[in-house]
């Protein structure tokens, strides 16, 4: 097989699509044969334009392209009128004619928008697709068909427009998180039941994660065949809807936040077991030993049979000799339903994970609560185990938005994983060994300031640098000690507007860096220097801040077999190889903070499952949430605490005297100016709180105010003002409640199990 596979589609009018590593780098060459000179308006989401619009539209201009673009918000929810109502003004305000072009860059919903607002543009005009998704480039992208969803169902407004041609850049894949490469096996797998057992095998064997080329030009060869025989869906093409009657309907009834692939896959197993039952599965069972194995169906409440189920019946499902491979390939799909229950889950499935405010009304909480996982050592566990040599196991991870970052970065860098139960992850890491990459590997970082740092100099004792890439305020978070120290180590970097890319080399010697920033700079070294093949040392300037944290990643490191020498500010660093390990990730105390204020605010929770003896930093709450019921002038230093700053701001407000809390600086660049947010926090709750430039004072009132209280889409924040909530006098109103999802997602389902009364507004 060569590296790039064309496959002609031969519809009116036909087109080529193209499959192979880097070709959204060469996008401008290749379709300047196809479309000569012209405009062309590339259209993305808000996910994909930070990894891959700049590439582009940068070799678009390359290749003589008179380029625009324009980015929509991501996700199921914005593919309305409104969206498309905006990019076709877009499209008049850029002034396109008829002999101009749209882009599609992205998954199927940027497709189908692009597609649509293409074919109603000036009465249409031509369109190409660059999938990035596993999804887009086994389906969406080839057949023409693109739509909107309606109030009343999915794809509902849309219109028949083929592509003048398709690059399916597989390089994109690496970059997918697991949920979302799931989302596309869904497609390849409802491919292969229809179209015989020869694609179906590649699913056994490793192909379609080692060489998904091969199982994306199979795809398309197929449903090209199809679409060719019956391009407006008038008779054959209709059996590509295997799956998709049920699974539509069940991303409708979810508000979409079950995704396409993952609701097909459970249409799948619907359909497999009708047929069965209408005894049109032509007595053939699945027999492949995965027996009660909970799937993705089960998950979602669709399923309770094990794996001997039929896919064939009616016009949903042909080819009855094959009908187990529906079963079988459903297996090998990998979600995970949203924690808890409850009004927070519901609004997560009703609105697809948007924003959320809540009001709460005041009630005490009462009950025995256990913290969630700590996620700064799940980090550090989750690297070290990515590092090693063979297959590490990591237990009592949660599944946070920051963990689910790094678990993309490690899969970037070469790492893989995968969940044996609830809480548990099994590793195969790299084994600490530099990989040839054909391009710089890009990490999406989300809003995790640990993922960036930890991954920075990670990527490029592995990889020779890297592109990372964030949201929020991620990108605007202080880099300075790595630029420092790359001035000195002649690594290049640049950094633009969401983007940080760094290219280089790490070799043994003397790192020195200012250790008041952060200490995530020293944990990102301390795992680095260990791969570089010679001794180094690592060199705080100053007083290195958060001291507990290093001894973390030390701690994390020597389950490893990584050994760091050295106390306070100057470590040695020797040479090392990862092992692999197997190890549990302890309870959160920066979390249980929340819930020690709550019990200072008079509530009745009872803090259980923390190691007292923990190397967490942040177990000193124990001890301040005893010396705040002192009264009188305290001072306290949070510069070895600093993510306990609400749930201590929120106590002091309670106590009889003034709270300084000091040295907090570096808490004005969190997910928001914490300094101010928390300020903002009490104030809007009556209580007096001054702020400076590095410090933060608190004034304690006997009761709180109701009001309204911005959650900054900070989590710290927003769980600070529901605790906060409890002992109010009246009603309070938390804004952007979601946030919670970054590093607590079942914080409400706990909040409300507790005696916590609130709506979902």
């Amino acid at each position: 097989m060569s590296s790039v596979q064309t496959i002609e589609v031969h519809t009116a009018p036909a087109y080529e699509v193209t499959i192979g590593a880097g070709l959204l780098r060469e996008c401008g060459a290749r379709l300047k044969a196809v479309l000569g000179g012209c405009r062309i308006a590339v259209v993305a989401d808000s996910n994909v334009a930070p990894l891959y619009l700049e590439t582009v539209c940068a070799s678009l201009r390359d290749a003589g392209f008179a380029v625009c673009s324009y980015v929509f918000p991501a996700g199921e929810a914005h593919k309305n009128f409104t969206a498309l109502s905006a990019i076709l003004e877009f499209l008049a305000e850029s002034q396109l004619t008829r002999t101009d072009c749209v882009a599609a860059l992205g998954g199927g919903v940027t497709g189908d928008m692009a597609g649509f607002a293409a074919a109603s543009y000036l009465r249409g005009i031509r369109y190409v697709q660059l999938p990035t998704t596993l999804l887009s480039a086994v389906d969406s992208s080839v057949g023409g068909k693109t739509a909107i969803d309606l109030a009343a169902g999915k794809n509902l407004a849309g219109a028949f427009l083929q592509p003048a041609a398709v690059l399916c850049d597989t390089d994109c894949l690496r970059s997918l998180p697991a949920a979302v490469f799931a989302d596309g096996a869904a497609e390849a797998i409802k491919t292969g039941v229809l179209s015989g057992e020869t694609l179906f095998s590649l699913f056994e064997d490793g192909t379609l994660t080692d060489a998904p080329a091969e199982i994306i030009a199979r795809c398309i060869r197929y449903k090209a065949g199809v679409v060719e025989r019956d391009e407006k869906e008038r008779g054959e093409r209709r059996k590509l809807n295997l799956g998709h009657t049920v699974g539509h309907a069940i991303e409708k009834c979810s508000g979409y936040a079950i995704p396409h692939g993952h609701a097909v896959a459970a249409g799948l197993a619907v359909m497999a077991r009708a047929s069965e039952r209408l005894g049109r599965a032509g007595g053939v069972r699945a027999h492949r030993g995965v027996s009660g194995e909970e799937r993705p169906a089960d998950r979602h409440g669709l399923s309770r049979r094990g794996a001997g189920e039929s896919c064939a019946g009616g016009q949903e499902a042909q080819r009855g000799q094959h009908h187990h491979r529906c079963a079988e390939g459903h297996r090998r799909l990998r979600t995970e339903k949203d924690p808890g229950d409850g009004a927070f889950a519901h609004h997560r499935r009703r609105t697809g994970g948007m924003r959320m405010d809540v009001r709460i009304r005041p009630h005490t909480l009462a009950g025995a609560v256990t913290p969630p996982p700590s996620k700064s050592m799940a980090h550090r566990l989750l690297l070290a185990a990515a590092l090693a040599d063979g297959v590490s196991t990591v237990q009592n991870v949660a599944l946070s938005q920051d963990i689910e970052a790094t678990l993309r970065c490690m899969a970037a860098l070469g790492a893989s994983w995968e969940r044996t139960d609830k809480s548990t992850l099994r590793v195969t890491g790299i084994g600490g060994k530099r990989k040839p990459f054909p391009e710089l590997p890009r990490f999406d970082c989300g809003e995790s300031g640990s993922t960036l740092r930890f991954l920075i100099p990670i990527a490029l004792a592995v990889a020779g640098g890297g592109v990372f890439t964030g949201r929020g305020r991620l990108m605007e978070r202080p880099q300075k000690p790595y630029f420092d120290l790359f001035d000195e180590k002649d690594i290049s970097y640049e950094q633009t507007a969401g983007a940080l890319t760094v290219r280089g080399t790490l070799t043994p010697g003397e790192y020195r860096l200012a250790g008041n920033v952060s200490s995530q700079f020293f944990t990102g070294l301390l795992f680095a220097l260990p791969l570089l093949g010679g001794g180094s040392t690592l060199v705080s300037t100053t007083r290195l801040e958060s001291r507990d944290y290093v001894a973390m990643t030390r701690d994390a490191l020597a389950r490893a077999g990584v050994r760091v020498d050295g106390e306070a500010e100057r470590f040695a660093v020797p040479p090392s190889v990862y092992r692999s390990f197997d190890a549990a990730v302890e309870a959160d105390w920066s979390q249980a903070g929340f819930w020690y204020a709550a019990r200072f605010l008079g509530n009745g929770v009872e803090v259980c499952g923390l190691n007292e003896n923990s190397a967490q930093g942040d177990r000193v709450v124990a001890a301040l949430y005893e010396r705040f019921k002192a009264a009188g002038e305290q001072s306290v230093d949070v510069s070895d605490c600093p993510d306990l700053l609400p749930p201590l701001a929120v106590m002091a407000a309670r106590r009889d005297g003034t709270t300084h809390f000091v040295n907090a600086a570096r808490l004005r660049m969190k997910e928001s100016d914490r300094l101010t947010t928390t300020a903002a926090l009490l104030r809007a709750l009556g209580v007096p709180a001054e702020e400076t430039a590095d410090s933060l004072t608190v004034r304690g009132v006997p009761s709180f105010f109701g009001g309204t209280v911005d959650g900054a889409n900070d989590h710290r924040i927003v769980m600070a003002a529901a605790v906060a909530a409890t002992a109010a006098t009246a009603p309070v109103t938390v804004t952007g409640a979601e946030a919670v999802r970054k590093s607590y997602p079942s914080f409400w389902e706990e909040y409300k199990r507790l005696g916590g009364s609130f709506d979902v507004l």
